[in-house]
């Protein structure tokens, strides 16, 4: 009996110990999951956390490498550099990954622009994005957890995992645009596999990106400000509050709103008595001399003609402050939450009628003077407008609307807590966990979120890359895309705080060495700060890559780069770098696209006049100036300035770029002064 108890107690304890053991597992982190792809011709390094004193073995295309786990639980290994290929298996102890590549790795990082998702701009590239694959293409997005106590060492579960380029909306559609683009046109140059790391957040400050100890070396109130935030149970009552406030505000505007209560979107409505307003007339529904805030409701009826009724239709309702509710003729088709995103609604089969129809806007107002924008388009469309404009019967929406007031609200209230503008919240979770990869290269496209303060991004735009290059190498080269352009543009020179934001990154890229400039001043839309030629901006930072990476001999990686300036007989005298380039001259042309407004350019005349200089003497002054290409060079001068001592070349929130070279990329905006 008692060998039967004993038995039976050692078969309970080696359950309980295979039982521990299985619940001790080797953990890897989520960075190296199915689908990663590792750096080229550099060591690799695999890591993970287990039991200490725990046995790791590591295996990856026939070579391996095996550990022990520390006292505090961490181990890692350093596998042999490997040429790119792939897929192959990584095995750790009982653990597999699947799916591994061996290639370029590239870390994407900043706030919006480098985030405006496929979904967003697949309309003008419709074709390629959804109908191509490329199981050697691959994207992983980071979780965007803002972290204030500290950096992580894995990132956030939010994040989506790994995937291949695969045409599936459901895949395709959150994918970075400019991210997408760059990886095909790297891979098509050199047959590679290509992953991409995309650490991003909209409206994100660059502080977000710096750790601690280089935001307590430059400006130590933020940390002071990040510290309030994060003692003990504050952000948790706060968030709490926050959610109160919010359910209620919510409640309260939908519950007394009264075209809820009266169905103002139905069509068959009275609006006899409604105002008429002008679309992009300012400040829409300002009542005794204040702004607006709230609800308000726009009516417009359209005619359908009778051979398109019934048929399927897109509804583009532009670009509109803040967020809306659109019905055609009393069914909900649309709806977005705030003001960036474009308006397209599909319009069911079946709802639209011959003859008289009806749209109907609940627009959640928080205060801006303009509710529709300009240059932004407002139609019923039957067809396809981006694949055949000339195939489509067009029903215009722009004029006059009728508009009456819903419910008025006052500010939302509510009390701090951390965001996107706190120090180091975003290096905590999305870059501190990739410390032990190697990458190909870091693009950089952020700046918006900082154009109020441009002397400081100046200290910390070179800082954030310093700061990478000491986590991920110092070989590492760097993509820095300038600010596109934004905003009316002006007939004199102003002092524009995009300009500096531009001429700041030019300079950074230039004093950090190993860098390059991807210049965006005229990829941009006056009226959009998230504009859609993702592929044409993906084209300039692959163009800088080819060189800085790939160092692909005589590549031209930018366009003509001012150099130095010199005075001869009253004129500026611009040189410019080797190797960028002849130069061009080229004159903006506006063209109205099928969803938005954007300049290209065409050749100017042959005598080589540019536009877009100006000048400043003694006085610091600018006027506008000629300038032209001679021999290489460009003479800049004006009769206003006879002695210039500054040059400043598109300089403005939306500035006119005519210099160029043959590939047709544009000379960056910049400031100089006279060579001493």
């Amino acid at each position: 009996m008692k060998k039967i108890f004993l038995s039976l107690l050692a078969l309970v304890a080696c359950q309980l110990m295979g039982a521990l053991s299985a619940q001790a597992a080797v953990r890897l982190p989520r960075i190296l999951s199915d689908g990663v792809v590792l750096q080229r011709n550099d060591t690799i390094r695999i890591w993970g956390w287990a039991d200490a004193g725990e046995k790791v073995q590591v295996k990856l295309n026939k070579k391996g490498a095996v550990t022990t786990a520390g006292h505090d639980g961490k181990w890692m290994v350093a596998l042999p550099p490997h040429k790119a290929g792939g897929p192959y298996t990584l095995t750790v102890n009982e653990q597999t990954v699947k799916d591994v590549y061996v290639g370029d790795v590239w870390l994407i990082s900043g706030q919006s622009n480098i985030d405006v998702h496929i979904e967003r701009v697949h309309r003008i590239y419709e074709k390629e994005v959804y109908s191509e694959s490329n199981p050697k293409i691959h994207l992983i997005q980071l979780d965007r957890a803002l972290i204030g106590d500290g950096e992580r060492d894995d990132i956030g579960p939010g994040s989506y995992p790994w995937q291949a380029m695969n045409p599936d909306p459901k895949i395709i559609n959150h994918w970075s645009a400019l991210s997408y683009f760059f990886m095909k046109e790297m891979y098509a140059k050199t047959g590679v596999p290509q992953g991409v790391i995309n650490a991003s957040l909209g409206g994100s400050n660059i502080i977000a990106w710096l750790n601690r100890e280089n935001m307590e070396r430059i400006n130590p109130r933020y940390i002071q400000q990040l510290d309030h935030l994060m003692q003990p149970g504050y952000l948790e009552r706060n968030a709490r509050i926050n959610g109160a406030i919010g359910k209620v505000y919510n409640q309260l505007m939908n519950d007394e709103d009264p075209g809820l209560q009266g169905k103002w979107m139905n069509e068959d409505i009275d609006d006899t008595d409604w105002e008429v307003v002008n679309q992009f007339a300012r400040n829409i529904g300002d009542e005794n001399g204040r702004t607006w805030k709230g609800t308000l409701w726009f009516r417009k009826t359209f005619e359908v003609p009778a051979d398109k009724a019934g048929q399927e239709a897109t509804l583009f309702l532009g670009y509109m402050v803040d967020a809306d509710d659109s019905y055609i003729n009393g069914t909900h088709v649309g709806s977005t939450g705030y003001e960036y995103p474009p308006r397209i609604y599909k319009v069911p089969a079946g709802l639209l009628k011959a003859g008289k129809n009806t749209v109907a806007i609940r627009l959640r107002t928080n205060g801006n003077p303009m509710k529709f924008q300009h240059d932004k388009p407002y139609r019923v469309v039957f067809g396809n407008i981006y694949e055949k404009p000339e195939a489509c019967t067009v029903i215009s929406l722009e004029g006059d609307f009728k508009m009456k007031r819903g419910v008025l609200m006052p500010n939302q209230p509510g009390v701090e807590g951390i965001s996107n503008g706190c120090a180091t919240v975003l290096h905590n979770g999305q870059i501190a966990p990739l410390k032990n990869l190697n990458i190909a290269g870091i693009v950089w496209y952020q700046g918006e979120t900082n154009v109020g303060n441009p002397k400081e991004y100046a200290i910390l735009l070179p800082a954030l890359m310093n700061q990478w290059r000491g986590i991920f190498g110092q070989h590492v080269p760097v993509v820095i895309c300038s600010l596109a352009n934004y905003l009316q543009r002006h007939e004199q020179p102003v002092q524009s705080n995009q300009a500096e934001m531009r001429n700041i990154q030019r300079r950074t890229a230039l004093e950090i060495g190993n860098a390059g400039l991807a210049n965006l001043a005229d990829l941009g839309e006056w009226n959009d700060i998230h504009p859609w030629r993702k592929k044409e901006a993906a084209h300039r930072v692959f163009a800088q890559m080819n060189a800085l990476y790939l160092k692909t001999k005589g590549a031209i990686a930018e366009g003509p780069a001012c150099e130095s300036m010199q005075v001869e007989n009253g004129k500026a005298i611009i040189s410019f770098k080797a190797n960028t380039g002849k130069l061009v001259a080229l004159k903006p042309v506006v063209k109205q696209q099928a969803a938005f407004v954007a300049a290209e350019t065409l050749p100017v005349d042959e005598s080589g006049n540019l536009l877009g200089f100006t000048l400043a003497g003694q006085d610091g002054k600018f006027y506008n100036a000629q300038a032209r290409i001679v021999n290489g060079q460009v003479e800049v001068w004006s009769t206003q300035v006879p002695e210039p001592v500054v040059v400043r070349y598109g300089w403005d929130d939306n500035p006119v770029l005519s210099l160029y070279n043959e590939l047709r990329l544009p000379a960056a905006p910049f400031e100089l002064s006279v060579s001493k």
